[in-house]
């Protein structure tokens, strides 16, 4: 899984739980009946802090903060998630979250400031 830094690290499991750690601590957990089936570190709201994003077997793609696990953004996909990565995907200089689907299908969202997010992710 991605961290926050300070110790923390992130993590998804197939049961459906995700989560962040602090060094031995747990801060936060949320379970699903659903399957983990990625989870990545990336700043999405552009606040200076990284996200745990997760991307679920059901198409889900969440955004939830480190610290406290609030879901800041969500997405809902059409496809199983396969993969999620970061990477300068438009090749434009920018860092991305790369999103792969079980179909095939790639999308890729770039930082946006919070007020121009507050309705989702934007691809």
């Amino acid at each position: 899984g991605g961290g926050g830094g300070n110790g923390r690290f992130a993590y998804g499991l197939r049961n459906g739980t995700v989560g962040v750690y602090a060094k031995t601590s747990r801060v936060w957990r949320v379970k699903s009946k659903h399957k983990v089936a990625a989870v990545q570190a990336f700043d999405i709201d552009a606040d200076g802090a990284p996200e745990l994003i997760s991307g679920w077997g059901n198409g889900s793609l969440n955004a939830r903060r480190t610290h406290n696990g609030e879901v800041v953004h969500k997405a809902a996909l059409r496809q199983p998630v396969a993969a999620l990565l970061r990477g300068n995907y438009r090749l434009d200089g920018q860092e991305e979250l790369i999103v792969c689907c079980t179909n095939g299908e790639v999308r890729g969202y770039v930082p946006t400031e919070e007020q121009q997010a507050a309705a989702g992710l934007r691809a």
